[in-house]
């Protein structure tokens, strides 16, 4: 089966973990978001496994270089389109490589991901305001902190817009917002795992940047996670930025392991 096979690396393997979870919990897809799960099994155990949902990237697990092959033959026969590729190092590169001959385009890396781990809140100066659930008129604020983030972080999600990930989210009872005289802050949390949870969509408009907004907004909600029985927390920062990478170690979010982003690029 993959659930032990992905619960072995719970924290590395969270976001698909995570994504089936939400996928268990859905009666049917709407037209133009199939979804491909697929695994490699070799004599003893499942060697690698695959999940995307159209029209999003590829996830993948550690593979050897024949299990991506394997996987890149059967997601090219399943005649899905496949927009990129996100997993381990070395199993993205090859897997990459393998779709684009296959479907004869281009590849372009676009970003390395680090993904941190989090058991115990270390203790950090706390800005003025606190952590609060956010109100649903305050839903469209939210959206456009989203949208905002995304277009900073290099990307977004195809075809979502932020206000569906806000209100999603705020349904779920999962976006916080720091409060310091209205919202300053915000970051969400959702995925769970079995025994962890990420903390996602973090950010602070520039002109509340500066004060502490967000290590307050993430150190606050994690304790509370953590309070409410997950075992960790963790989230996805890029290895290429400096400033949230120091922010989440001083809060205690410890790296696990980087992960590579592909794009296929078609003429």
């Amino acid at each position: 089966m993959v659930g032990p096979f992905l619960f072995e690396r719970e924290t590395e393997y969270g976001l698909m973990i995570g994504i089936c979870t939400s996928l268990a919990g859905l009666s049917g897809f709407p037209p133009g978001h199939e979804v491909y799960l697929a695994s490699v099994s070799g004599e003893r155990r499942t060697e690698a496994a695959a999940l995307m949902t159209v029209p999003h990237s590829l996830i993948v697990t550690h593979a050897s270089a024949s299990a991506a092959t394997a996987l890149a033959g059967d997601l090219n026969r399943s005649g899905l389109p496949v927009s990129g590729v996100h997993g381990p190092n070395e199993t993205a590169a090859v897997l990459a490589r393998a779709l684009s001959q296959a479907q004869g385009c281009g590849i372009e890396r676009t970003k390395t991901l680090r993904i941190r781990e989090l058991r115990e809140v270390a203790q950090v100066t706390s800005a003025p305001g606190q952590l609060r659930l956010a109100r649903e008129d305050e839903l469209g604020q939210l959206s456009a902190w989203f949208e905002e983030l995304w277009v900073e972080a290099g990307g977004g999600l195809v075809g979502v817009t932020g206000l569906t990930v806000a209100r999603r989210n705020f349904t779920a009872d999962r976006l916080f917002v720091w409060d310091h005289y209205g919202p300053v802050s915000m970051a969400s949390a959702t995925g769970a795992t079995p025994n962890g949870i990420r903390v996602s969509g973090v950010y602070t408009p520039s002109a509340h940047r500066g004060h502490g907004y967000a290590t307050s907004c993430v150190a606050t909600l994690s304790a509370r996670l953590l309070a409410e029985g997950r075992g960790f927390c963790f989230l996805y920062t890029d290895a290429s930025n400096p400033t949230p990478n120091i922010i989440y170690q001083r809060i205690g979010y410890l790296p696990v392991a980087d992960v590579q982003e592909y794009r296929l690029v078609f003429s």
